[in-house]
Parts: C-alpha cells; sequence; structure tokens
C-alpha cells in the first residue's frame, strides 16, 4: 500500500572526525594535553594533583574522602564555624542547617537538591534532620570529583555506615533509600553538547541491628552501578560527566516484625484458609512454619516438644521475626516462604514473593495481620480457597497463581488440550517477568466506551492564577573546587539563583451570572503572599460550595415544554428515547435555572455539579507547584490533600480540600494542554474580550499582548521593588543565557512605564502581571471553546491532553472496546508490543550528485542520498487499517493455516504466537532490514537493557499481528510452529477522528493548531499503551503521625523532603487494575512496521533493485537511503504516486 512519504535529499554523510587543527588544552594541574574540550572537561574531574582534602574547619588535610569524612563524623574541630555559600554567614555546622531550613537567607522554596549543591560544606557526612527528626537527608559530596562510581562509593562507603548505626542506635529502625546524582552530557557538535540531570535510585531497604550493614551497602552499591552502566549503554549516546554525590536518605521505622497475637478478621477467619496460632511468646514466624506439619489441635500439644524445633533451622532469626530475616531461613533451609498481608478493605495482596521459586524441597504461604503497630504470622493452609472471592463467584476446584492470584479451574481443558496444571505452568513463565501484585482483570462484559456526559456541561467556575518572585542570585562556587573549564564545556551543576514569591495575581472565570466574585484580577503581595492566596483560596471554595449546594428552580415556557415532549433523542447521551419503558425528563441548569434539553432520567442523575474548582497556572509542574505545596503545612486549614505525582517534587496536578467545604480546590498546569510560552500562544488570538474590559484602549493594550520586558537578574531584594526609576537598559541582562535587551525592548518598558503611569518597580511588575493572568484565562478560554466547538468536551475536567484526546476519541466514534477479562490474553498481547525500528546499517557513504557540479566527479558512477519520511506515521496507521475492537477468544492453533491468513480487509483478525526462521538464502537479500524486529540484548553487551534489534536469527514465542506476518512469509519467512492464536473483531472505528484531526490540522491557522491536532492523534496511540503497571501512589504528608503510619507500610517505597513539615510518600501499588484496550496500540505499532517494510521492500527495492539500493539508516518513520541511479529526480516523478 502507498505511504505518505515526503522527500529530503541530503547530500552526503560522513563519519570523519574532526580536522587537525582544534585547538589543544592544557591541564593546568598535570601538564596533559587534551584534543577537545568534553576530554579535557572528564580529565578535570580525576587529575590525581586534585585528591588532598582539607578540613574547613581544622586546616587538616587528609589524603582521601573517607578519611576526611571520619574526622568530621568524630566532631573534630567543631568549634571552628563554616561560612553559607549564599550569604557568607559563618554559623557551626548544625547552626547552618538550621540557617537554611529557616529561611535563614532563602525562602523556603528554595529546594533541597540547590541546597546540597550550594549551601552543604564540603565535608561529608552532616545529615539534615526534618518532619521532627523523624527523617534524615544525608548528602555525600563528590568532593574528589571521582568519575568511577564504584571507586565513589567505595570512598564514602565508612561514613555512611558511621552514620546509620548512630541513627539505627537512636530510632532502633531505619528505612534507607540511596539516590546517586549525576550528570550526562551528549556531544552535539565539537564544542557543544546537551547535559542532562540522572538520579538512580534503590529500593527502600529495612536496617535493624540485626542487618549486615557493610554487606547492604556493597548489594546496594552494586545494584546502582549496573543501573548506571545500563544507562550509559542504552545507545542513546549520554556519557558521565561528573558525579554530584550520594544522597542517603533515613526514615524512622517501626520494624514490621511477627509478634503478638492479632485476632483474624471475620471474613477471612469464615474461609477456613488461615491457621491462627495463639501461642504465648513471640515466636509466632516460628509457630506458623512448624504447625504446617500438624493439624490445629495437635501442634499445640507438640509445641514444647524439643525435637520438633530441630525440624528446620531457626538460626540467626530473630524473634519477634522481619520480614527481611525470611530470606535466611529460605537459605538455611532450601525452603521457599511467601508473606502476603490484607488491605483496608481485607483483601489480600502479595507482600514478599520467594526467589526460590524452583524447586524448594518445601513451600510455605503465610498471612502477616497487622493492628496498630503490632503484627502476627498466621499459615495459610489454603491460598486458593482465602483469595478465591476476591477473583470469582463460583465453588469449582480452581489452582492460583501465588504471585497475581489468577485462576484456573480445574475441571476445564482448553480447545488446545492443556489441563489446569498445563494451564498454570506456561502461565507462570510469563508471570515471572512481571513483579508480583494483586492482579485486578474488569468484569466479564466490560467495555472502554464513552460514558462522562457531565464533561459535555462547561465547568462553571474556573480560576487563573500566576506568581511573581524575586530572583536572588547564588554565589559562585569557590574556584578550588570548581572545574577550570570554558563557558561552552562546562557542565559543572550547580543553582544560580533562588526565587522568592512577592505577588499573585488570580481571576475567577463563572458562567453564573449572579455569582462574579473578581471580575478583575485580584493581586495580593508580600512575603506571605502564598498564605494570602491559599486564603483567598479556602474562602473562595466555600463560597462556590453554597453555590453549588443551591438549586435553582426551573425556568421553562411554553415553547420548550413542547420541544420536550417531541423529543425523540436524549440530549445528553444522543440516544433514542423509548417512551414505554424508560422516563423522559426535563434537564435544566441548577445554577441558572436555564432549561436544556430532555434527557433520560438515569443520564439527567448523572449531571451534576463538578465536585472542584479548577485553579490554572502556566507551567505549575516546574514552578508554581513548589511554593503552594510548601504553603499546606503552615495553612491553618489543612484538609485533604491527594496528588497525581511525576517524580518526587514534580506533581502533574494536587488537589486540597479545604475545611468546611466538600468542594476540591484542583491545581492545573495549562502547559500540558498547550505546550506553548504564553507570549507565542497570545499571538494566535484575534481578540482579547477580557483584557479589554481593563485596557479598552488599543494602543495601550497593544503593549500588553506581546512579551513583557522586566530586569528579573536586577530585582534581587525587595528594596529594588521600590525604586522610583526604571532601572537602565544594562540590568535587562539575561543571566540565563547572557544576553543583553535590543534598543526597541528597551523602548517598549519606557513605554509600557509611562502609559500606565507606574510609580515603582513594583507597579511596573504588577502590570506585567495582571496582563499575564489576562492572557492566560483568554488563551485558555479560546482553547476551551474551541474544544466545545470541534470535541463536544470542556478541556477543565481533565487533567492532561492526552485524557482529553482519549476521551473525544470514544465520544466522536462512539466505539465500544472490549477490556481483556482474561490476564493470559493481557500478557499475550503485552509481548507482542515493540516500539518503533532505529537501526544504523552503514556509518558512511558519499554523494555524486551531477546536479552539484561543484562536488560531481564523472569518473565515479551516478549516487544520492535520500532522506524519505512518513508522514503521520501511526495516524496513517490508525486510519486506513482494521483495528481490532473486541470478541476476543482462543483458538485452536492447529486450525489456523498461516498460509491463508485473511487479507487486511477482513472482518477478523488474528494475533499469533509462532515460531519462525529465515533461511540462509534470504540473508544477504534482507540483511540490511531483516522482518520481525525482536527485543534482544546485543551481543557486545553482557549488562544492558534488551533492545529492538533486527536480526536473522531463529525466533521462538514471537507473537504478532496477522499482516505483518503474513507480509514476513511474502519476504520468505518461514513459520515453523504456531503455538497459540487470538481471534478477535476488528474494523475501521477509529478512522473518522483520525480524519477529522487531519481535516481541522489542514484548515489550522498556525503552528500551534497544527501540532495541536497532529498531538490529538497521537495522543490517543499513547494511551491505548499506557502501562498501567508504572502508574504511582503518592501521598502529600503534613502530619507526623501520619508520616510514620506510611513508613511501617510494607509497600513503603520511597519519600522526598520539601521542607521540615512537607513530605511527599511513594507507595508500592497493593494491585493493579487493566483497564485499558492495549491491543489496540499493539496493532497499530505492528500495522507502522507492516507500512514501513512495505515500502522498502514493495515499491523501493523493486523499483531500483536491491544491488542498487543501500539502507543507510532507519529511525521508525524514516529510512535515509544512498541510490545508485542516473537521476534521482527524475526518479521521484515515477515514484510520486507512492508518495
Amino acid at each position: 500500500m502507498a505511504s505518505p512519504l515526503s522527500t529530503s535529499t541530503p547530500q552526503s554523510m560522513d563519519a570523519s572526525g574532526p580536522s587537525g587543527n582544534e585547538s589543544r588544552r592544557d591541564c593546568q594541574l598535570c601538564g596533559k594535553v587534551f584534543k577537545y574540550p568534553h576530554l579535557m572537561s572528564r580529565h578535570l574531574r580525576t587529575c590525581k594533583l586534585r585528591k588532598n582534602r582539607t578540613c574547613g574547619r581544622c586546616g587538616h588535610t587528609f589524603p582521601n574522602p573517607s578519611q576526611l569524612g571520619q574526622h568530621f563524623c568524630s566532631g573534630a574541630g567543631k568549634g571552628e564555624q563554616l561560612g553559607c555559600k549564599l550569604c557568607k554567614s559563618k554559623f557551626t555546622f548544625r547552626a547552618l542547617i538550621r540557617h537554611f531550613k529557616r529561611g535563614g537567607c532563602v525562602n523556603e522554596g528554595y529546594r533541597r537538591k540547590e541546597f546540597r549543591a550550594i549551601c552543604v560544606p564540603d565535608e561529608n557526612g552532616i545529615v539534615d534532620l526534618a518532619f521532627h527528626n523523624k527523617l534524615g537527608d544525608i548528602f555525600m559530596k563528590n568532593i574528589d570529583d571521582e568519575l568511577d562510581a564504584l571507586e565513589f562509593m567505595a570512598g564514602i562507603c565508612d561514613t555512611v555506615q558511621v552514620r546509620i548505626r548512630e541513627y539505627l542506635e537512636k530510632w532502633k529502625g531505619l528505612k534507607v533509600n540511596f539516590a546517586l546524582e549525576a550528570i550526562y552530557i551528549k556531544p552535539t557538535s565539537l564544542d557543544t553538547h546537551e547535559t542532562k540531570d540522572a538520579c538512580f535510585n534503590s529500593k527502600s531497604i529495612v536496617v535493624t541491628s540485626t542487618t549486615n550493614i557493610q554487606n547492604l551497602l556493597e548489594d546496594t552499591f552494586a545494584q546502582i552501578s549496573v543501573e548506571m552502566d545500563e544507562f550509559t549503554t542504552s545507545g542513546s549516546g549520554w556519557m558521565l560527566e561528573h558525579i554530584d554525590g550520594m544522597l542517603v536518605k533515613l526514615s524512622k521505622y517501626s520494624p514490621l516484625e511477627g509478634g503478638a497475637y492479632i485476632k483474624l478478621p471475620k471474613s477471612i477467619q469464615l474461609k477456613s484458609a488461615v491457621r491462627n496460632m495463639f501461642l504465648p511468646g513471640d515466636q509466632c514466624f516460628k509457630h506458623a512454619i512448624l504447625s504446617s506439619l500438624f493439624h490445629d489441635k495437635s501442634y499445640r500439644s507438640e509445641v514444647n516438644n524439643p525435637d520438633l524445633c530441630h525440624t528446620f533451622n531457626f538460626e540467626s532469626i530473630n524473634f519477634p521475626t522481619p520480614l527481611s530475616d525470611i530470606l535466611k531461613f529460605e537459605i538455611n533451609n532450601n525452603v521457599s516462604v511467601n508473606v502476603y498481608a490484607l488491605n483496608d478493605k481485607f483483601r489480600v495482596f502479595p507482600l514478599q514473593i520467594s526467589k526460590f521459586h524452583n524447586n524448594p524441597v518445601q513451600h510455605f504461604d503465610l498471612l502477616l495481620l497487622k493492628s496498630d503497630n503490632n503484627f502476627h504470622y498466621c499459615l495459610i493452609t489454603s491460598l486458593s480457597k482465602l483469595v478465591r472471592s476476591q477473583k470469582t463467584l463460583h465453588n469449582h476446584q480452581h489452582l492460583i497463581c501465588k504471585r497475581c492470584f489468577t485462576m484456573f479451574k480445574c475441571d476445564l481443558v482448553t480447545k488446545d488440550g492443556l489441563n489446569a496444571e498445563q494451564r498454570k505452568a506456561r502461565h507462570t513463565d510469563w508471570c515471572m517477568k512481571n513483579a508480583p501484585t494483586r492482579v485486578e482483570m474488569p468484569n466479564r462484559g466490560a467495555v472502554s466506551s464513552f460514558s462522562k456526559f457531565l464533561h459535555q456541561q462547561r465547568v462553571p467556575i474556573v480560576v487563573y492564577a500566576d506568581f511573581e518572585a524575586l530572583v536572588k542570585p547564588c554565589s559562585p562556587p569557590d574556584e578550588a573546587t570548581s572545574p577550570s573549564t570554558s563557558a561552552s564545556t562546562s557542565a559543572w551543576s550547580r543553582p544560580i539563583a533562588t526565587h522568592e514569591m512577592y505577588a499573585v495575581g488570580v481571576l475567577v472565570v463563572s458562567t453564573v451570572p449572579t455569582f462574579q466574585p473578581t471580575p478583575d484580577v485580584v493581586v495580593m503581595t508580600g512575603r506571605d503572599v502564598v498564605t494570602q492566596f491559599m486564603k483567598f483560596l479556602s474562602d473562595l471554595m466555600k463560597m462556590v460550595d453554597r453555590l453549588y449546594s443551591t438549586v435553582v428552580p426551573m425556568i421553562i415556557t411554553p415553547k420548550q415544554k413542547r420541544q420536550n415532549a417531541r423529543a425523540t433523542n436524549c440530549g445528553i447521551c444522543n440516544k433514542p428515547f423509548d417512551r414505554r419503558t424508560e422516563m423522559v425528563v426535563r434537564h435544566h441548569c441548577h445554577l441558572t435555572g436555564n432549561y436544556i434539553c430532555a434527557a433520560h432520567r438515569s443520564c439527567n442523575l448523572g449531571v451534576k455539579n463538578p465536585n472542584f474548582v479548577p485553579v490554572f497556572f502556566h507551567n505549575l509542574t516546574n514552578y508554581d507547584a513548589h511554593p503552594i505545596v510548601l504553603a499546606l503545612a503552615d495553612n491553618d486549614d489543612l484538609g485533604s490533600v491527594t496528588v497525581i505525582p511525576n517524580t518526587g517534587e514534580k506533581f502533574v496536578s494536587f488537589s486540597k480540600k479545604f475545611q468546611g467545604t466538600h468542594l476540591w480546590c484542583r491545581f492545573l498546569d495549562s502547559f500540558r494542554f498547550m505546550n506553548r510560552s504564553l507570549d507565542y500562544l497570545a499571538q494566535t488570538l484575534p481578540s482579547f474580550p477580557r483584557l479589554s474590559q481593563w485596557v479598552p484602549d488599543v494602543e495601550k493594550r497593544s503593549l500588553l499582548t506581546r512579551k513583557g520586558i522586566f530586569p528579573y537578574s536586577y530585582v534581587s531584594d525587595w528594596s529594588k521593588l521600590y525604586e522610583t526609576e526604571l532601572p537602565p537598559k544594562t540590568c535587562f541582562k539575561n543571566d540565563l543565557t547572557d544576553t543583553e535587551i535590543t534598543d526597541a525592548d528597551y523602548q517598549h518598558a519606557i513605554d509600557v512605564w509611562n502609559r500606565f503611569n507606574c510609580r515603582t518597580l513594583l507597579e511596573y511588575s504588577l502590570v506585567y502581571l495582571r496582563s499575564d493572568v489576562y492572557l492566560l484565562c483568554e488563551v485558555f478560554e479560546t482553547f476551551r471553546d474551541s474544544f466545545i466547538e470541534h470535541y463536544k468536551l470542556d478541556a477543565p475536567w481533565y487533567f492532561t491532553l492526552p485524557s482529553l484526546a482519549y476521551d473525544a476519541m470514544k465520544l466522536m466514534t462512539e466505539v465500544e472496546l472490549e477490556l481483556l477479562t482474561d490476564y493470559d490474553q493481557l500478557m499475550f498481547v503485552e509481548r507482542g508490543v515493540r516500539g518503533g525500528v532505529t537501526s544504523c546499517i552503514h556509518r558512511h557513504a558519499v554523494a555524486n550528485n551531477k546536479h552539484l557540479p561543484d562536488s560531481y566527479n564523472p569518473n565515479l558512477p551516478n549516487a544520492y542520498l535520500l532522506l524519505l519520511d512518513c508522514t503521520n506515521l501511526y495516524g496513517t496507521a490508525m486510519s486506513q487499517y482494521k483495528l481490532p475492537y473486541g470478541d476476543f477468544e482462543w483458538v485452536d492453533a492447529r486450525d489456523i493455516d498461516v498460509k491463508n491468513l485473511p487479507n487486511k480487509d477482513s472482518q477478523v483478525g488474528f494475533l499469533l504466537d509462532v515460531d519462525v526462521y529465515i533461511p540462509e538464502h534470504l540473508h544477504e537479500y534482507l540483511d540490511e532490514l531483516p522482518p520481525l524486529p525482536e527485543k534482544l540484548r546485543p551481543p557486545t553487551s553482557t549488562k544492558g537493557p534488551a533492545k529492538l534489534l533486527t536480526t536473522l536469527m531463529p525466533k521462538k514465542n514471537y507473537v504478532i499481528h496477522y499482516l505483518l506476518l503474513k507480509q514476513a512469509m511474502d519476504l520468505g519467512v518461514i513459520v515453523e510452529k504456531v503455538n497459540r492464536v487470538l481471534k478477535f473483531s476488528q474494523s475501521n472505528w477509529l478512522t473518522k477522528y483520525v480524519d477529522t484531526n487531519a481535516e481541522l490540522r489542514k484548515n489550522s491557522k498556525n503552528n500551534f493548531e497544527d501540532n495541536l491536532f497532529k498531538l490529538m492523534s497521537n495522543a490517543v496511540y499513547g494511551k491505548f499503551l499506557e502501562n498501567v503497571r508504572n502508574r504511582r501512589k503518592m501521598e502529600i504528608v503534613v502530619s507526623p503521625k501520619r508520616l510514620q503510619k506510611l513508613i511501617n507500610k510494607p509497600n513503603f517505597k520511597d519519600r522526598t523532603i520539601l521542607n521540615d513539615k512537607v513530605v511527599t510518600v511513594e507507595l508500592t501499588k497493593e494491585s493493579i487494575k487493566f483497564d485499558r484496550p492495549c491491543y489496540v496500540g499493539q496493532a497499530i505499532l505492528d500495522l507502522s512496521k507492516f507500512i514501513m517494510y512495505n515500502f522498502l521492500y514493495k515499491t523501493l527495492i523493486p523499483f531500483y533493485g536491491r544491488d542498487k539500493l543501500s539502507l543507510m539508516y532507519m529511525d521508525t518513520d524514516s529510512f535515509f537511503l544512498k541510490l545508485d541511479t542516473d537521476d534521482l529526480y527524475r526518479d521521484m516523478k515515477q515514484l510520486a504516486p507512492y508518495l
């Protein structure tokens, strides 16, 4: 099939290095000479003459950082004071920590990583305590600029051990997380490169008095080193430039130990699947294991039998027994032990699954009960009986997967002749590749279709806001510790400024005529501006809550009554009425009383006022969120907080429920809908109705609809805000880009100052603050109007553009996508998910183009280099091919004849698991782009992750879409065996949506709209492939009691200190619900490969011949080719029908 391909013709691709005329660089310490800047930069990190370290307190010199750290931790030189590198004030090392945390020289919005980079002295081992001394962070600086990660971690090992043991004595138990922070570079030219911050995190590790800390550190550091190796060997091109240091996170932990007796919950007791021993002492783990040898009552009489204790080896096992000791028991006895727990609803989930799953002598399943701070082990006598009611209502005998709780009915034999044991064994082979969890599959018959009819209603109240901040410069690092590199090559990671909020502007947009709380932008200023803002929102939430709670009686005219009586379709769901069996009601706006439409009674009851008020900032995730989150603990009205995390310190969105209100205040990022600068977006608007109300004068208004000019670097303290004259032009320099503003820009600033009668720099900044809030409102309200017009949905109901696009697709197509209810079918589809192919086949080629006389050599054959790019590859796969939507069922592989697979127009499709190979006589023909790419570890890499490789090797259990398999067979691939087949129904259900976006993109008026409508299609593809396993569970914590409870949880994963009173805690999800039609994404990926392979092997190679075409490089949707032909431009005319 023809592909929409566009062309460009680069004339050469040369992998040769730089000329020998590059300037050489000498190391000023050791005299070594380097040809390239980045090699010089790397050398300076490890130059041996930089190794000796000096204590900042007493001046004593040490040969290595480990000895310096021990010296520092021992308290030597404590009488000496240290200087804060930001404000130069002198403090003892403990007072320096308090100086930062209490806002001595910077506000609390200053990030901890910035603090570590600038404020922490070079001596390692300082513990930064927070949250009532329940948390402690140790940042081990890479003070020797060591580039070898293992060498660096070995150097800090002793110091870390000292600090862990010290706090283990104080807290009795710890959970420790390690995070190695580093900088990577990727050269983009001979003298420039990109930089990237990277953080390699360990799992949360329990440390108790019996823990071998030395072994723990060695194992953890080795794991981190492997992760770093995988990152650099993944083919991304990143190279390690600098290791900043190691962050060691200590969290006070009340050890999770089994000891005190706890009664079984009634619902668990009734299952008769758990043996709960009521015996004195704290050896419930031992009793649970030994009781497996007896019936319940008989064990009680044998509990004091000394011979019984020697049945198993309990040496080195502590009582009460922490989870970490179970591994010792397994090793000592060659057994396996799985531990399960109950959530708040008494549903069972895997807590710790044994690693020894291959043929242990004996296996035990234990249930760990929890009550307050007490824990108790019980023996699970039948895991199937325990969890069966969670999975099925049938009473048939089942086998169960101990990792995911998938059930296998014992009296069922499948079409391919497998009994329950065989099905479980096949399932386990693939389940082992995923982390253990309680899998929750949708109910049989569940579909993914549009049901959020409420989201077609415009959100009545929307808030727009923006902060202004003082930019306080940070002092540069001392020259003695700073790398001596040029500006073009330096990769020193440090903050250059801190931000202190001094003003906020807020505008409330309401569709209710009688509710207009802020007809103009409300501006608040002061050092406590964030607290003022939170108080404003609290008052607003209470006002809106009262508004939403009052139902205005319906206002309906006789004409509208007649329209309601004659209506044939529901105005909400657009489905026809059946007046004989359904009640048709009048739907009206509860806020204004206006009649809207006739509706089904059920639809009418489902359309309610929102339970939230959206508050939009532009770039909330990266900027405005931080001061708001930090203000949560300072606000007396704590209420409840929920969060959708991006990282430990960045959030997609977060919501707060203030006390005295039922509404959530939902903070959203408009940048996640419109990923352009506010200045650019404002240029796309034809009019500014709200801004015009504030500034009616057209000439004055035009001054505010372009990018504002403000001396951010100059305004570094509060006194600057009260200056009565505009600073000179030199004060407007941008320190980030090191550029001056133009004369025209400065004249623009003068015009704004004069036309708006500014008396101080504060008033001048507030003019821009008001205009930014108005512009954000204008841009997003226009965005809302456009989406309601084209997609009939209102954006503030959603968190991001992809979630909005996914619902818009379901509404427009009216499709009902069947959700997979069989976990084996889901894993089967997941095995077939393989991303785009990227491959460099030939590294060097030279063109000989006769149309370029300056470089043409008539003595050589004509040759051209051609880059072909497939326009909208995924869009083509989604619109021109049938996609699966339902009727999934296993079929007997013996009934499938692969030689007679259906064509692309069939209403039925297949996903097949096959064993295939490529005959040797085809290797030369297919060697540049072999069919059927496979995820493998490259043969040259022993540590790196698996990559998508195009190889000529045989493939086993290869899951593939039937059209791609059919194409591969046409190329000569031989199918040895069909192992399994999943059948489905398919149609062109997505064509309407993709074509609509293509038409809207064709009629777009600017680049933003062009990219937006393209993203609306691609975002849907991304939602199909969303990996729900990677969803994170995070909580913002301000209560010490709640924090300790979360740390004690067995599924505690990590935490991040935001300030002394606010912490984010991440938990491992207890269960995963698979509610995405991932099979659609799998089909799109295989069909996109079908398009690319088809164009190469069915169009280009037949046209040129295999010996005249060389594939140099491929990247998902593009080919870079070398073509031996007389005239490429003439060829393009002949190939035009296929392009």
